[in-house]
This record gives structure tokens, sequence and C-alpha cells, in this order.
């Protein structure tokens, strides 16, 4: 069995080199132009634009004119891609990519006396572009494997399942078509008009076609990965969005049932203050339901929290909640999580104060720390013991929430902190990177540290 293939290297073995070494200078240079942003931008633009088009095929114009050169001043074959070339940028981009491929690229040979380099290039170019446009999703010419046998065996399953032809089979017939008419217009005429390979036999032929398949497949599949990549980071974004969404939404029917209880418990013995209630829940709904910014300005998120201590001052009495603020000027316009700060003061107030018979304080500070913003809700209530913050750290949804919306937003340059003293009270600190909030309408407030009787 290896004498049949020992024989076809003996004899054709210089020539499938020079095939392999095309292949492999293919592959060098279609990843050498990803190192340069401007052309890894052009193959991300989606859907590009006709200067984008034409940009790209200047570009690899300049590639096999290159390649050009080198076979006709140093002799070097494998370097060829005047089929390669327009066929990659009619596929890739669509026509006019692939005409100005073939252009760009035909005039170091036209200089060298092969005028008709000049002409079969671009009508390479335009030829494939224009059966590009047969098939709607042109996607799909993009996830042309460099194994050539492979794609033929996905054809043939798709069209035995489906009975649909996969876009890939114009790929196939295109390319084939282009090496051939080359191929057979480079015999017909003097042969210094036109460089070819000139197979001589079916064997040949067949090896200057597959060989002109790998380089269009690998081509395709090292521009194709970083479109995957950037779709794959798009998907990610969405879905750290949606699960944002989700969290937000476990959040508000959490305060909400807590202050329908609030109004519920006023109706009947304190009707005026019930109606209080209900404007400042207005407020607070206005923000939850109309807001859809992962981020806002800490002010806002302190003028969030003043109408929400007011509501339920209002259940607990003016005498028993009592807040102090200790916020820095600069951290009044830093950008943070929006709702996160809510959770941790009704903590502090279910928690801590609500079972101490005479209420309590609950400080909310912050401050600037080695380019991180550091806030924190402390309460001097009832406290709770190391078992128990253990069981709040797991099982509260409110710290849970919190925990998983910083993740989501930081990844892991976040900190989340509980301690607490039974007896004494409890803190959580959150410290998340100083970034100044975007369009915060609010003028920065001097830092002031003061009570507020609520």
């Amino acid at each position: 069995m290896l004498r049949p293939v020992q024989a076809v290297i003996e004899q054709y073995g210089l020539f499938l080199a020079t095939l392999l070494v095309q292949v492999a200078v293919m592959a060098m240079v279609a990843s050498l132009l990803l190192r340069f942003p401007r052309f890894t931008r052009l193959v991300l633009r989606d859907p590009p634009q006709r200067k984008d088009r034409i940009e790209f095929g200047v570009v690899l114009g300049i590639v096999v004119a290159i390649g050009a050169w080198a076979r006709l001043n140093l002799g070097y074959a494998g370097a060829d891609f005047t089929v390669v070339g327009p066929l990659l940028a009619g596929i890739f981009m669509g026509w006019d990519a692939g005409v100005w491929t073939g252009i760009v690229g035909g005039l170091v040979p036209l200089r060298h006396g092969e005028w008709l380099t000049f002409v079969v290039g671009p009508a390479i170019g335009l030829g494939v572009g224009l059966a590009r446009r047969l098939h709607r999703d042109t996607d799909a010419f993009r996830a042309f494997s460099p194994v050539p046998f492979g794609n033929i065996g996905h054809i043939w399953r798709r069209w035995k399942a489906e009975r649909v032809l996969d876009p890939r089979l114009l790929v196939i017939i295109t390319a084939s078509l282009a090496e051939v008419f080359r191929t057979e217009l480079a015999r017909s005429v003097d042969e210094r008009w036109l460089f070819s390979f000139r197979p001589g036999d079916p064997i040949a032929y067949c090896a200057v076609i597959l060989a002109c398949l790998t380089c269009v497949g690998v081509a395709l599949k090292i521009w194709n990965t970083p479109r995957i990549e950037a779709h794959l980071r798009r998907q990610e974004a969405l879905l750290a969005e949606a699960r944002l969404d989700a969290l937000r939404s476990q959040i508000n029917p959490h305060f909400l049932f807590n202050t329908l209880n609030t109004i519920n418990s006023l109706v009947r013995t304190h009707p005026d203050e019930a109606r209080a209630v209900i404007v400042k829940l207005s407020a607070l709904l206005r923000r939850m339901l109309y807001s859809r910014e992962n981020t806002c300005a800490f002010r806002e998120e302190l003028d969030f929290v003043d109408n929400y201590v007011a509501i339920e001052s209002m259940r607990f009495g003016e005498d028993r909640l009592e807040v102090v603020k200790e916020v820095g000027a600069e951290v009044l316009a830093a950008e943070v999580p929006s709702m996160f700060l809510q959770p941790l003061v009704e903590n502090a107030i279910k928690h801590g104060i609500a079972p101490k018979a005479r209420g309590g304080v609950i400080t909310i500070s912050g401050r600037l720390r080695d380019g991180m913003v550091e806030i924190a809700v402390q309460d001097n209530g009832v406290g709770m013991s190391g078992e128990s913050l253990k069981d709040s750290l797991k099982r509260g949804i409110g710290l849970t929430n919190i925990r998983d919306r910083l993740r989501s937003l930081y990844g892991t340059g976040y900190r989340l902190e509980v301690e607490s003293e039974e007896g004494v009270g409890t803190v959580a600190r959150v410290s998340v990177p100083f970034q100044t909030a975007t369009g915060a309408a609010s003028k920065t407030r001097s830092a002031h540290t003061h009570p507020n009787g609520l």
C-alpha cells in the first residue's frame, strides 16, 4: 500500500512541497494581519460598509502584490496568491473587496509583463463576490473549514437530513472554478502573460485545487476566530445584564411587600401618615421602575434611602430611628451599584434596630481609600452571634443579591464584609473601585457629618 504513495511523493515531491509552503505562508500572513488593530476592526465590522470593504481589499491586495514580487524576483512560487487573494476577499467581504484585491495585487505582475493577472484577479474577485450574494446568510461562508473533505462531509449530511444545500458548497465550487479558470487560460496563452502552477496530470491538478481550498479555509478560520470571540463577549454581556435584571426583580418585591405592610398597619389608625407613606412609595417605585442603569451616583442612593427611612420611621416612630450620614463630598459623585444601599439599611433596621426597645442609630459613612470607595452601614442594635451572622451571610436575600450584583459588575474587584457583636451592633462594609458617575445632575455637596432625626 505504501508503494503508490512513495511513487507519488517521488514524482510530485517538489511540487507538493511548494503547495504546502503556500498553505503555510497563507496561515502566517492571515495571523500576522490580525496583529494590526485596524485590520482586526475591519474583520469585526458587521455589516461592513463599502469603505470598509474597499480598504480590506486594498490591504489584502498589497499582500498579494508582495507575494507576486517574491515569486518573480526570488523564485518563491509558494508565495503566489493571485487567485487565493481575490477569492478570499470576495468570500469574506464581497465583490468590491475582491475586485480591489485583484487590482492592487495584479500591479506587480503587470509591471513584469504578466498583464493577464491584472485581468484574472479582479474577474475572480467579482465573480466570487456576486456568487456570494446568492445566499442570504453571508456569515455561513466564513465557517468554511481548512479541511476541504470535512466540508464535503458536512454538506452531504445536511443535504441528507434537511435537503438543503450548505453555502460551503458554493465556496468549493467557486474556488475550484477560479483555479481551473486560471490554469486553463494560462495554457492557452503565452506563459509570460499569466502565472500558473501548470499541473501536468489529474493528480497534480487536484493537488492545486486542494491547496487553493485549504488556503481559503485556513484564512477564513483564522479571521473568523475574533468574530466568534466578539460574539461570545456580546452574549456574556447580555447574560450579565439579564442576570442583573433578575436580581433587581428579586430586590424590588422584597422591599415592596415590607412597605405595603407598613401602609396596611397605618391606614386605619393614622390615615394621614399612610398617605404620606404612599407618596414616598410612589417616588421610590418611580425610580425602581424607570431606572434601568446598573450604576448611579452615590448621592442618588442616599436620596433613595432618605425616602425609605422616612417610610420606616413612620412605622417605628421618629424617636426610635435616627440616621447619621458621614460622607465625603468626593464620595457623593462616585459611581456605585444602584439599589445596593437600601437593602443594607433595611437589614440594619429589621435585624438591629427593630428588636431593640429604645430604637437606635444607623450611621452611613463613605470615604475614598487606595482608589476604592468604602461605604459602611453601621447600627447600634442588638447585634448577632457568630452562628447567626454566618447564617445571615449564606441565606440572607438582601446580602446574597448585593454580593451577586457586585460580582456581576466588578468580578473579583470588590469587597463585602459584615461584622457583628451581640449586644453592640452590626456593620456592613462595601468597597468598589472609585469612578466618577457620568451625567450626575446634582451638584457635589461639601463633606458633612450630621444626625437626621427621622
